[in-house]
C-alpha cells in the first residue's frame, strides 16, 4: 500500500483474476468496485491494472512514480505477452513510432505492437537507422507510447542494448519504467545498421551472451527477444 500525498489516498497493488497484478486507489477506505462517495469522480479501469480514479492520475504517476506504478504495469504486460506466446499464438506487432500511431494501431484491433527503431529514427531525426538515436531518446518516446496505450503490449527496439552489460542492465531499467513488455536486443557491433541494410558486422558470441545474461538476469518480468544477425 502506497498513501498518496496528495489526495487522501492510497494506491495498493494486488492480484486480481487469472492472477493478473491489478492496482486500485482507495480513498479513505470506502472506494469500492469503482466508486467512492468521498471520490468526487467514478473510478477508471484500466485494463490489466484494475481500477484508478481520474483525480489521481498525477498521484499515480509524480508520487508513485516509474518505480512502482508502471514498473507493475509493465511486469503485467510482459507476462500477459509471454503466456500468449507460451500457448502458440503468433502475435502480430505493427510498427509504432509515436503516441498517434499506436492509438492508430490499437483502434485498428491489434493488442500487440513494435516500436521501431527505424521507425523512432526517421521520425525524431529524419536519418536511417544507423545507431543515431539514442538510449535516451528511445526510452523517453517508449514512455510516451505506453502511456498513450496502457492496454496494450508494446515492445520496444533496444539495438544491441547501448554498450556493455552494465548498459544493458541500464536499458533494462529504463524500458521496464516506461512500461514496455519486451524488448529486441541484437548482436551487432556499434553502431549498428538496420537488419535490411548491407554490411552488418557481429560481436564476439562470448560478448553477446554476456550482455543478453545481464538483460535476463536484471529483468524484473520483461519479455527478451534475442535477435541475430550473423547471416548478413
Amino acid at each position: 500500500v502506497i498513501p498518496c500525498y496528495g489526495c487522501d489516498a492510497e494506491l495498493t497493488a494486488k492480484r486480481g483474476h487469472n492472477d493478473r497484478l491489478e492496482l486500485w486507489v482507495n480513498f479513505q477506505g470506502k472506494c469500492q468496485e469503482g466508486t467512492s462517495s468521498t471520490c468526487p469522480d467514478t473510478c477508471r479501469k484500466i485494463p490489466g491494472l484494475g481500477h484508478v480514479s481520474p483525480t489521481c492520475q498525477r498521484f499515480s504517476r509524480r508520487h508513485v512514480g516509474s518505480r512502482n506504478c508502471w514498473r507493475i504495469m509493465s511486469s503485467d504486460r510482459a507476462h500477459n505477452l509471454r503466456h500468449r506466446l507460451s500457448q502458440g499464438e503468433t502475435v502480430l506487432m505493427p510498427g509504432v513510432w509515436d503516441p498517434l500511431s499506436a492509438l492508430l494501431t490499437r483502434d485498428a484491433g491489434f493488442t500487440t505492437m513494435f516500436m521501431s527503431g527505424f521507425c523512432v529514427s526517421a521520425t525524431l531525426l529524419g536519418e536511417p537507422d544507423i545507431g543515431l538515436v539514442t538510449q535516451a531518446e528511445m526510452a523517453e518516446v517508449a514512455r510516451r507510447v505506453c502511456a498513450a496505450v496502457p492496454d496494450i503490449n508494446v515492445v520496444v527496439d533496444a539495438d544491441t542494448g547501448y554498450g556493455n552489460p552494465s548498459n544493458v542492465m541500464r536499458t533494462v531499467d529504463l524500458w521496464e519504467q516506461a512500461g514496455a513488455a519486451g524488448m529486441f536486443l541484437e548482436d551487432q557491433v556499434w553502431p549498428k545498421k538496420c537488419g535490411h541494410m548491407d554490411g552488418k558486422q557481429v560481436v564476439p558470441r562470448q560478448d553477446w551472451l554476456a550482455k543478453l545474461r545481464a538483460a535476463v538476469d536484471h529483468r524484473d518480468a520483461l519479455h527478451i527477444t534475442a535477435r541475430t544477425d550473423a547471416r548478413g
